[in-house]
């Protein structure tokens, strides 16, 4: 399979590869030997087909994004999305929490699945409006 990519898409490709690799790799101990020789492979050809993108040899020598291209992926999409995700998951859980100490178990399995949602959507929202207004400022753990 050929593919003809301009400048821009290349580009957007190694920051995809990049992205992927990323979110695979990052949350264990090891990499998977699948993702890297697949992000490898897909480096390797760019490379050769548009030398000047932004590849380098990391420590391991590996081929990968230069660190100035991939801390501005990072900056840009990565970090927000952590962020976003941090706070929508908190607020998610503790709407959760919430909801289960007003609302019995059998009553939860007695709701429409509509009313559940609504239910706890509004527990959601409640934490979401006081973390966009104050962080996490006024959370605190009871010891």
């Amino acid at each position: 399979m050929q593919l003809d990519l301009n400048e821009k898409e290349i580009h957007q490709l190694l920051e995809a590869v990049s992205v992927y690799e990323w979110i695979v790799n990052s949350v264990h101990d090891e990499s998977d030997p699948g993702v890297d020789e697949f992000c490898q492979s897909i480096f390797q050809k760019i490379k050769k087909v548009a030398p000047e993108a932004p590849i380098e040899k990391g420590e391991d020598q590996l081929l990968t994004l230069s660190e100035e291209v991939f801390q501005s992926l990072h900056d840009d999409y990565i970090e927000p999305y952590n962020e976003f995700h941090f706070w929508s998951d908190l607020a998610y859980e503790l709407g959760m929490r919430d909801l289960s100490k007003k609302v019995s178990e059998s009553q939860l399995t007695q709701m429409s699945e509509e009313e559940r949602d609504l239910k706890l959507d509004s527990e959601i929202e409640s934490y979401e409006k006081e973390f966009e207004s104050h962080g996490v400022e006024r959370l605190y753990i009871k010891k």
